[in-house]
């Protein structure tokens, strides 16, 4: 096992180990126009070891070597040699392990890897406490402590394999296990499994997908509804260029920028074209705040920050600076930004925090630090609750001076978020149901739904005559968010035709209740 001890490597090779292992995750979502892919570089790196403890122990007696160095991460790990376990007298090295080999995927690191030095086989096993803290579970998106695991490294497979553990204290959060040798040990936890509900997002929800390594750090970023991309010079996904829409602003590895995907729950304009959100990783669903709830107008002040921060430049080596403890959110949240410092500081510009100040910029005795998996922590699954649209005029109108020809139906609609399209128009006679064309926008067929006048007509043969001269048309209205409602409009006749020759004996009513 090869030490460095010079101090700038150490430092150098830090700082590219984690700035690769968050743009992993966090960020590296793709170069601009890259669709959300994760991009993992090409690297060498060499692992490394800082001593913090050693003692030399007596193989008769044995003894207890602790971390007492109050600015080490593993501060509060005891192992204590019981008499006779050690084969001679032994120095006993604590280290952390700097750089280490990768876990198996979903699996995080709970804390700093620890080495326990010299190599040596025991007469008996040793005990090792080894303490965590709540802020490390929440970095890597674990809430249930009672799972955490240990694992050790054997080099001769290079393979991570499971230790025993004999307890977890969660109350005083700690880990007790006993181990037959020395080598690299790690706590770990398994954050890969997604919730069984994903959310149906609104604007402002935030979008979470975990990294090809697990939570460690993840990806995140705000769901904007279907939107029209302001052409020029704005950072833009390929999906966006092309189609002229984007639904999501993240913060990737070319800077901030507007996207387009597919989203569960959520029915896109160009659907069955799209990248979905988590591309190959596995999607972690929409979410909103647990503790609060945003109004439409929190909503929209989210969203347009977003936007106001596209082209903004990405926080490379900030982001690497997880290891020396410079993770703090402050350097994260603007003018560069890195995901969760987009999507926490859209959030904190509402007034809502949804990583205190003391998680992002102290922590526990730990390096402070603004993870995905946290923020992830403090949200619920979104509910999708939405607006219903809104009839904004309705009439129907003979076409001829004749009577028992067709009539022409207009309504005019509007919606908070925007109308995708209307479709499924059904008209209701005393006699059964039929489907007349649906014409966009009051211009015939040729209608376009982007002109913007917001007028959607129909026109059909109500058919035959009838004493009861009443009809009903039904529409379907399908929202920027992919949430459909049925609109009934009911209208009475005076003449004998439904089809009324003259239009001053047609009244239009508005069914009661007529969203259902």
């Amino acid at each position: 096992m090869k030490k460095v001890s010079i101090f700038c490597k150490l430092l150098l090779l830090g700082v590219i180990f984690l700035s690769l292992l968050v743009l992993a995750g966090c960020g590296a979502g793709g170069v601009v126009g890259g669709g959300g892919e994760d991009v993992v570089p090409n690297y060498d790196y060499t692992t490394t070891v800082t001593s913090v403890a050693s003692q030399n122990v007596n193989a008769s007696s044995g003894g207890v070597v602790e971390v007492t160095a109050s600015n080490s991460p593993l501060k509060g790990l005891k192992l204590t040699i019981p008499s006779g376990a050690l084969p001679m007298n032994t120095t006993v090295t604590i280290g952390q392990v700097n750089n280490p080999p990768e876990l198996p995927n979903g699996l995080n690191y709970i804390g700093a890897p620890i080495d326990l030095e010299p190599d040596i086989l025991f007469n008996s096993p040793l005990t090792i406490e080894i303490p965590y803290h709540d802020e490390q579970l929440s970095d890597a998106g674990i809430s249930d402590d009672t799972a955490l695991e240990l694992y050790y490294y054997d080099e001769s497979t290079g393979e991570w394999e499971e230790a025993t553990i004999i307890s977890i204290d969660t109350a005083n959060n700690k880990i007790t296990a006993q181990i037959t040798h020395f080598s690299y040990y790690a706590v770990t936890g398994w954050s890969g499994t997604p919730p069984e509900d994903l959310g149906t997002p609104q604007p402002g929800d935030l979008l979470y997908k975990l990294s090809y390594k697990g939570w460690r750090p993840g990806h995140v970023g705000i769901y904007t509804g279907e939107k029209t991309y302001p052409p020029g010079n704005d950072l833009a996904s390929d999906d966006v260029e092309e189609y002229g829409i984007y639904n999501v602003v993240e913060a990737l590895w070319g800077g901030v920028q507007y996207s387009y995907y597919d989203i569960p729950n959520v029915k896109e304009t160009y659907q069955s074209s799209l990248k979905p959100f988590n591309g190959s990783d596995i999607y972690m669903g929409a979410r909103e705040p647990a503790n609060f709830t945003l109004t439409s107008e929190d909503r929209e002040k989210i969203v347009a920050f977003a936007g106001s921060k596209v082209n903004s430049p990405y926080v490379q080596w900030e982001t690497a600076g997880v290891l020396f403890g410079t993770l703090a959110g402050s350097l994260v949240k603007g003018p560069s930004f890195n995901c969760v410092g987009l999507t926490e500081a859209a959030y904190e510009a509402t007034g809502v925090d949804l990583v205190t100040w003391w998680q992002e910029e102290k922590g526990v005795g730990l390096p402070a630090a603004l993870t995905p998996a946290e923020q992830y922590n403090a949200t619920k699954p979104a509910g999708g609750i939405n607006p219903l649209p809104k009839i904004e005029w309705a009439n129907l109108t003979p076409n001829s001076g004749t009577e028992c020809t067709s009539v022409l139906a207009q309504i005019s609609v509007s919606h908070t978020y925007g109308i995708s399209y209307i479709d499924s128009v059904i008209y209701v006679t005393d006699g059964g149901y039929t489907n007349p064309e649906l014409y966009i926008n009051d211009e015939g067929l040729q209608g376009d739904i982007n002109s913007g006048d917001g007028i959607y007509s129909t026109q059909a043969d109500a058919g035959g005559d009838a004493s009861m001269g009443q009809m009903g048309l039904n529409f379907t209205v399908t929202d920027k968010l992919g949430k459909t409602t049925t609109i009934r409009l009911l209208y009475t006749f005076t003449g004998t035709c439904r089809q009324s020759a003259k239009a001053s004996e047609v009244k239009r009513e508005m069914l009661p209740g007529f969203f259902y």
